[in-house]
């Protein structure tokens, strides 16, 4: 089985031989959409598939899923500076702030600087390293 995906659809593809023209050709047996999970495949869908053509069929979904997922926290990571900053920028033209939100942002600010030890990260070090670059920068 081939997938091909196209636009928002994933087709699947089974490739038969054809005895008279002595050639393989491929027969578009289902399609699916692009971006469901494994486990929502319609009923109708895995009928007309073989076992081992709705095991590729799921893989296939599933590492499709697993890509997005790790292009996604790439994506979050990247930007992550650029949101802070906006958020810094958006708390400083605050006239008032609900003590709730606050207590929401600093948990969440602890859990990034936790994280970021973790990592190996330490604040001081970062700072350092960072005040290091601009004065090579300038």
């Amino acid at each position: 089985m081939q997938f091909r995906p196209v636009k928002l659809k994933l087709q699947c593809l089974r490739s038969e031989y054809d005895p008279d023209s002595k050639r393989s050709r491929q027969r578009m047996v289902c399609s699916v959409p692009k971006l469901i999970e494994p486990e929502r495949i319609p009923d109708d869908v895995k009928a007309l598939l073989t076992a081992e053509e709705l095991n590729e069929l799921e893989d296939y979904l599933r590492n499709a899923s697993e890509r997005r997922r790790v292009a996604s926290q790439n994506s979050t990571v990247r930007t992550a500076p650029y949101h802070l900053r906006g958020l810094r920028q958006a708390l400083s033209e605050l006239t008032e702030l609900d003590a709730e939100k606050a207590r929401e942002i600093w948990a969440e600010l602890d859990a990034i600087e936790k994280t970021m030890k973790k990592l190996g990260y330490k604040k001081r070090e970062s700072l350092r390293a960072t005040k290091d670059l601009e004065t090579i920068m300038q």
